[in-house]
């Protein structure tokens, strides 16, 4: 994540080859993965139009599982998951 490794950019750092292919490899898997948009405008507008929608609107079976695995796991594995999928160290 550039947001959370300094100078993940720099060409001599050892971890330059792996970064730019795990970002490559998230970037193909997102759009491969992506959802249909359509659905999500269909939902918007029947929260706009309807009149007893839920509060919390879950569209994708990403989402979906992800709300499910947060409920019913303790915060911790939770944590550990998500950060395992996304590359994240445990720091």
């Amino acid at each position: 994540n550039a947001k959370l490794v300094k100078n993940y950019d720099n060409k001599q750092s050892k971890y330059y080859n792996l970064t730019k292919a795990i970002i490559k490899d998230r970037i193909s898997n997102y759009s491969k993965n992506r959802g249909n948009p359509e659905k999500v405008v269909k939902k918007i507008m029947s929260i706009i139009e309807g009149k007893n929608e839920n509060f919390r609107n879950i569209i994708g079976s990403d989402a979906k599982v992800s709300y499910l695995l947060k409920r019913l796991l303790p915060f911790k594995i939770f944590e550990k998951l998500v950060r395992y999928f996304v590359y994240i160290s445990s720091n």
